[in-house]
């Protein structure tokens, strides 16, 4: 199971676009099982995982070791979905 962290902003543009492109990403690895965890921005497990992981802007996503801040397209949410695949 890979999962996805996921950390946006409620009425967000790249939030939207980015979170349509990781839910793509899922249907196009279909024999690999993902799970997307969400966390608006100002939640506990939100600030925990961007301190983690250096997140400094929204939105904020972790796939496997990859970390993605404001943007994460179709093409990188595979292959970090791939990647963590194979660790």
């Amino acid at each position: 199971m890979i999962h996805i962290f996921f950390i946006y902003a409620d009425n967000c543009n790249h939030c939207q676009k980015a979170l349509a492109n990781i839910e793509i990403a899922i249907s196009k690895c279909k024999k690999i099982s993902c799970e997307i965890h969400k966390f608006k921005y100002d939640s506990r497990e939100a600030i925990t995982i961007a301190v983690k992981n250096n997140i400094d802007d929204l939105p904020g996503i972790v796939i496997g070791n990859r970390v993605f801040v404001k943007d994460c397209s179709e093409i990188d949410a595979i292959d970090a979905i791939k990647k963590a695949a194979k660790n």
